[in-house]
Protein backbone atom coordinates (compact mmCIF):
# COMPACT_ATOMS: atom_id res chain seq x y z
CA UNK A 1 0.00 0.00 0.00
CA UNK A 2 2.83 2.50 0.78
CA UNK A 3 4.23 1.64 -2.39
CA UNK A 4 1.53 2.39 -3.91
CA UNK A 5 1.10 6.03 -2.29
CA UNK A 6 4.99 6.67 -2.74
CA UNK A 7 4.58 6.08 -6.88
CA UNK A 8 1.61 8.55 -6.55
CA UNK A 9 3.48 11.28 -5.28
CA UNK A 10 6.52 10.80 -6.99
CA UNK A 11 4.13 10.84 -10.33
CA UNK A 12 2.64 14.19 -8.94
CA UNK A 13 5.83 15.60 -8.43
CA UNK A 14 7.00 14.72 -11.94
CA UNK A 15 3.94 16.57 -13.10
CA UNK A 16 4.55 19.78 -10.71
CA UNK A 17 8.10 19.97 -12.04
CA UNK A 18 6.99 19.23 -15.46
CA UNK A 19 4.24 21.72 -15.05
CA UNK A 20 6.89 24.65 -13.95
CA UNK A 21 8.26 24.41 -17.76
CA UNK A 22 5.60 25.82 -19.24
CA UNK A 23 4.28 28.83 -19.78
CA UNK A 24 1.27 30.63 -18.29
CA UNK A 25 -0.86 30.10 -21.68
CA UNK A 26 0.61 26.28 -21.43
CA UNK A 27 -0.99 26.15 -17.88
CA UNK A 28 -4.37 27.94 -18.86
CA UNK A 29 -4.97 25.40 -21.48
CA UNK A 30 -4.32 22.76 -19.01
CA UNK A 31 -6.86 24.01 -16.92
CA UNK A 32 -9.36 23.48 -19.44
CA UNK A 33 -10.81 20.07 -18.68
CA UNK A 34 -7.45 17.52 -18.49
CA UNK A 35 -6.34 15.42 -15.59
CA UNK A 36 -3.80 17.56 -14.87
CA UNK A 37 -6.06 20.63 -14.29
CA UNK A 38 -5.85 20.87 -10.56
CA UNK A 39 -2.18 21.02 -10.46
CA UNK A 40 -2.03 23.62 -13.97
CA UNK A 41 -4.61 25.90 -11.79
CA UNK A 42 -2.34 25.67 -8.61
CA UNK A 43 0.95 26.37 -10.28
CA UNK A 44 -0.57 29.32 -11.96
CA UNK A 45 -1.71 30.93 -8.72
CA UNK A 46 1.73 30.32 -7.33
CA UNK A 47 2.93 32.49 -10.01
CA UNK A 48 0.57 35.15 -10.09
CA UNK A 49 -0.85 35.24 -6.11
CA UNK A 50 -4.58 36.68 -5.78
CA UNK A 51 -3.70 40.27 -3.94
CA UNK A 52 -5.75 41.55 -1.31
CA UNK A 53 -9.26 42.94 -2.18
CA UNK A 54 -8.55 46.38 -2.68
CA UNK A 55 -11.40 47.93 -0.81
CA UNK A 56 -10.16 46.15 2.42
CA UNK A 57 -7.05 47.65 2.18
CA UNK A 58 -8.58 51.40 1.34
CA UNK A 59 -10.93 51.30 3.86
CA UNK A 60 -8.58 50.44 6.96
CA UNK A 61 -7.04 53.99 7.43
CA UNK A 62 -10.04 55.62 6.79
CA UNK A 63 -12.16 53.54 9.60
CA UNK A 64 -9.10 54.54 11.94
CA UNK A 65 -9.65 58.11 11.29
CA UNK A 66 -13.28 57.61 11.79
CA UNK A 67 -12.82 55.91 14.86
CA UNK A 68 -10.51 59.03 15.98
CA UNK A 69 -12.86 61.44 14.93
CA UNK A 70 -15.57 59.84 16.73
CA UNK A 71 -13.73 59.43 19.64
CA UNK A 72 -12.89 62.81 20.13
CA UNK A 73 -16.34 64.27 19.17
CA UNK A 74 -17.52 61.74 22.19
CA UNK A 75 -14.86 63.54 24.72
CA UNK A 76 -15.43 66.29 23.40
CA UNK A 77 -19.32 66.57 23.30
CA UNK A 78 -19.83 66.90 26.76
CA UNK A 79 -17.78 69.74 27.57
CA UNK A 80 -18.78 72.00 25.02
CA UNK A 81 -22.68 71.08 25.70
CA UNK A 82 -21.88 72.41 29.35
CA UNK A 83 -20.37 75.53 27.87
CA UNK A 84 -23.22 76.06 25.87
CA UNK A 85 -25.52 75.63 28.32
CA UNK A 86 -23.31 78.18 31.01
CA UNK A 87 -23.38 80.36 27.83
CA UNK A 88 -27.51 80.08 27.22
CA UNK A 89 -27.89 80.21 31.32
CA UNK A 90 -25.91 83.58 31.97
CA UNK A 91 -27.72 84.93 28.50
CA UNK A 92 -31.45 83.27 30.20
CA UNK A 93 -30.64 84.91 33.25
CA UNK A 94 -29.30 88.60 31.91
CA UNK A 95 -33.13 88.72 30.11
CA UNK A 96 -31.27 88.40 26.45
CA UNK A 97 -34.06 86.63 25.62
CA UNK A 98 -36.65 89.09 26.47
CA UNK A 99 -37.94 91.09 24.02
CA UNK A 100 -38.02 95.08 23.59
CA UNK A 101 -41.75 96.41 22.86
CA UNK A 102 -42.77 99.02 20.71
CA UNK A 103 -44.39 101.76 22.37
CA UNK A 104 -46.81 104.07 20.78
CA UNK A 105 -45.97 106.81 18.87
CA UNK A 106 -46.53 110.25 20.40
CA UNK A 107 -47.77 113.34 19.55
CA UNK A 108 -44.87 114.70 17.40
CA UNK A 109 -40.96 113.88 16.85
CA UNK A 110 -39.22 112.76 20.16
CA UNK A 111 -36.17 114.68 20.75
CA UNK A 112 -35.31 113.53 23.82
CA UNK A 113 -36.46 110.67 26.81
CA UNK A 114 -37.20 113.30 29.72
CA UNK A 115 -37.89 110.70 32.55
CA UNK A 116 -38.97 107.31 33.89
CA UNK A 117 -40.71 106.00 36.75
CA UNK A 118 -41.13 102.04 36.37
CA UNK A 119 -44.25 101.80 33.89
CA UNK A 120 -44.39 106.01 33.40
CA UNK A 121 -42.13 107.58 30.85
CA UNK A 122 -41.64 111.66 30.36
CA UNK A 123 -40.46 112.68 26.57
CA UNK A 124 -39.89 116.06 25.16
CA UNK A 125 -41.03 116.88 21.67
CA UNK A 126 -39.05 118.70 19.40
CA UNK A 127 -41.62 122.13 19.82
CA UNK A 128 -39.95 121.71 23.93
CA UNK A 129 -43.92 120.26 24.86
CA UNK A 130 -43.44 117.02 26.99
CA UNK A 131 -45.27 114.60 27.12
CA UNK A 132 -46.30 111.96 29.23
CA UNK A 133 -47.50 108.58 29.03
CA UNK A 134 -48.67 106.48 32.67
CA UNK A 135 -48.87 102.79 31.21
CA UNK A 136 -46.40 102.40 28.82
CA UNK A 137 -46.87 98.45 29.03
CA UNK A 138 -50.27 98.11 28.00
CA UNK A 139 -51.45 101.37 26.51
CA UNK A 140 -52.33 101.01 22.98
CA UNK A 141 -53.86 104.78 22.17
CA UNK A 142 -54.50 107.67 23.32
CA UNK A 143 -51.90 107.51 25.64
CA UNK A 144 -49.90 110.48 25.56
CA UNK A 145 -50.76 113.55 27.75
CA UNK A 146 -49.06 117.15 27.61
CA UNK A 147 -48.04 117.75 31.38
CA UNK A 148 -45.86 121.36 32.26
CA UNK A 149 -42.51 119.29 33.10
CA UNK A 150 -41.04 115.98 33.89
CA UNK A 151 -40.60 114.88 37.63
CA UNK A 152 -37.28 115.85 39.51
CA UNK A 153 -34.91 113.11 39.10
CA UNK A 154 -34.64 110.88 42.00
CA UNK A 155 -31.52 109.80 43.34
CA UNK A 156 -30.34 106.36 43.55
CA UNK A 157 -31.44 103.95 46.92
CA UNK A 158 -31.28 100.69 47.80
CA UNK A 159 -34.46 99.57 46.07
CA UNK A 160 -34.28 102.19 43.10
CA UNK A 161 -30.88 102.09 41.02
CA UNK A 162 -31.06 104.21 37.78
CA UNK A 163 -29.27 101.19 35.74
CA UNK A 164 -30.15 98.20 35.35
CA UNK A 165 -30.03 95.30 36.98
CA UNK A 166 -29.81 92.62 34.54
CA UNK A 167 -28.85 94.24 30.76
CA UNK A 168 -30.64 93.52 28.08
CA UNK A 169 -29.47 92.36 25.22
CA UNK A 170 -26.99 94.34 22.05
CA UNK A 171 -29.70 97.02 20.71
CA UNK A 172 -28.23 99.18 17.81
CA UNK A 173 -29.18 102.69 16.31
CA UNK A 174 -30.18 103.94 19.65
CA UNK A 175 -29.75 107.95 20.23
CA UNK A 176 -30.54 108.10 24.33
CA UNK A 177 -31.53 105.38 26.78
CA UNK A 178 -32.47 105.54 29.98
CA UNK A 179 -33.13 102.47 32.80
CA UNK A 180 -34.04 101.28 36.03
CA UNK A 181 -33.93 98.43 38.32
CA UNK A 182 -36.09 98.34 41.26
CA UNK A 183 -34.81 95.61 44.11
CA UNK A 184 -37.10 93.62 46.07
CA UNK A 185 -36.31 91.16 48.72
CA UNK A 186 -36.39 88.30 45.68
CA UNK A 187 -37.09 90.38 42.69
CA UNK A 188 -35.48 93.14 40.50
CA UNK A 189 -37.72 95.02 38.48
CA UNK A 190 -35.60 95.80 35.16
CA UNK A 191 -36.52 98.86 32.79
CA UNK A 192 -35.14 100.20 29.85
CA UNK A 193 -36.72 102.79 27.73
CA UNK A 194 -34.37 103.04 24.29
CA UNK A 195 -34.75 106.05 21.69
CA UNK A 196 -34.11 104.91 18.35
CA UNK A 197 -32.44 106.84 15.54
CA UNK A 198 -35.86 106.51 13.22
CA UNK A 199 -37.62 108.31 16.33
CA UNK A 200 -39.56 105.12 17.56
CA UNK A 201 -39.29 104.81 21.20
CA UNK A 202 -38.72 100.72 23.01
CA UNK A 203 -38.98 99.65 26.20
CA UNK A 204 -37.33 96.62 28.15
CA UNK A 205 -38.75 94.90 30.99
CA UNK A 206 -37.52 91.83 32.59
CA UNK A 207 -38.53 90.59 35.77
CA UNK A 208 -36.22 88.48 37.24
CA UNK A 209 -36.72 86.29 40.11
CA UNK A 210 -33.86 85.21 42.72
CA UNK A 211 -34.56 81.99 43.86
CA UNK A 212 -34.65 80.92 40.08
CA UNK A 213 -31.55 82.37 39.02
CA UNK A 214 -29.74 79.31 41.04
CA UNK A 215 -32.19 76.85 39.11
CA UNK A 216 -31.41 78.50 35.74
CA UNK A 217 -27.34 78.37 36.26
CA UNK A 218 -27.41 74.77 37.34
CA UNK A 219 -30.12 72.88 35.07
CA UNK A 220 -29.17 74.66 31.15
CA UNK A 221 -25.40 73.32 31.69
CA UNK A 222 -26.98 69.94 33.09
CA UNK A 223 -29.46 69.89 30.34
CA UNK A 224 -26.48 70.57 27.34
CA UNK A 225 -24.49 68.26 28.99
CA UNK A 226 -27.14 65.34 28.66
CA UNK A 227 -27.90 66.48 25.24
CA UNK A 228 -24.40 65.94 24.52
CA UNK A 229 -24.06 62.44 26.34
CA UNK A 230 -27.28 61.01 24.40
CA UNK A 231 -25.83 62.61 21.05
CA UNK A 232 -22.23 60.96 22.31
CA UNK A 233 -24.24 57.90 22.97
CA UNK A 234 -25.48 57.69 19.29
CA UNK A 235 -22.32 57.80 17.99
CA UNK A 236 -20.65 55.02 19.61
CA UNK A 237 -23.54 52.79 18.84
CA UNK A 238 -23.54 53.42 15.25
CA UNK A 239 -19.40 53.09 14.89
CA UNK A 240 -20.14 50.02 17.06
CA UNK A 241 -22.58 48.70 14.12
CA UNK A 242 -20.66 49.79 11.61
CA UNK A 243 -17.95 47.55 12.55
CA UNK A 244 -20.32 44.78 13.09
CA UNK A 245 -21.33 45.04 9.67
CA UNK A 246 -17.53 45.12 8.54
CA UNK A 247 -16.63 42.08 8.81
CA UNK A 248 -19.57 40.78 7.23
CA UNK A 249 -19.24 42.57 4.03
CA UNK A 250 -16.03 41.22 3.53
CA UNK A 251 -16.39 38.14 3.58
CA UNK A 252 -18.95 38.29 1.38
Amino acid sequence: MSDMFDKIARANAEKRQRLQGLSDTELTELTRGSDEAALAQAELERRHPSPAPSSALADTPQQATRSFLRLLAVLLLPIVGGILGCLLSLANVAGWFVPWQTLPSPPEKVARIAAIDNDSIWIEGVSGVIYYNAASDYCQSNCWAIVAAPPPAQPDTFSRNSRTCEGPGPLVFVIQSLAECRVYAFQNFNTVYALRVDGRLLAWRYEQYGEGIPAAYLLLPCGGVIVALIFAAWIVQRDRRERQTTPAASAS
